[in-house]
């Protein structure tokens, strides 16, 4: 997630300089999050990570974080492989009842943007 991470805020910060001038985006913040799952189904896999950034319409990055999920279940070798995350770091992690209230505090009143939605719906 660190290296997405690092990314996903500059494309934030470049994307804000570009409506840092409009008075009705400057003040606002936003929450931009992804999230990793245990496979690639949306409908059949479970989450296992969410990452977010909150940061201000000027660009200013006002918070990043992430959550490791239990999904009570074992990862795939090609889940893995395409996040890092393992089953014993998974089996080590809170579950999602656990980590729903952190994240929506997190979010708050923000605007959140979701990263590659379509595939985490």
């Amino acid at each position: 997630m660190f290296k997405k991470e690092k990314i996903l805020v500059l494309l934030l910060l470049l994307t804000a300089s570009v409506f840092a001038g409009s008075p009705l985006v400057v003040d606002t913040v936003f929450v931009a999050f992804d999230t990793e799952t245990t496979g690639f189904s949306p409908k059949k896999d479970r989450l296992v990570e969410i990452g977010a950034v909150k940061f201000r319409g000027d660009g200013e990055v006002l918070a990043t974080t992430n959550w490791l999920v239990n999904p009570e279940r074992a990862l795939p070798y090609y889940a893995t492989k395409v996040h890092g995350i393992t089953t014993e770091m998974a089996a080590e992690a809170p579950f999602f009842k656990e980590v729903w209230p952190e994240f929506e505090a997190f979010c708050a009143d923000a605007i959140l943007l979701a990263h590659n939605a379509t595939f985490d719906s």
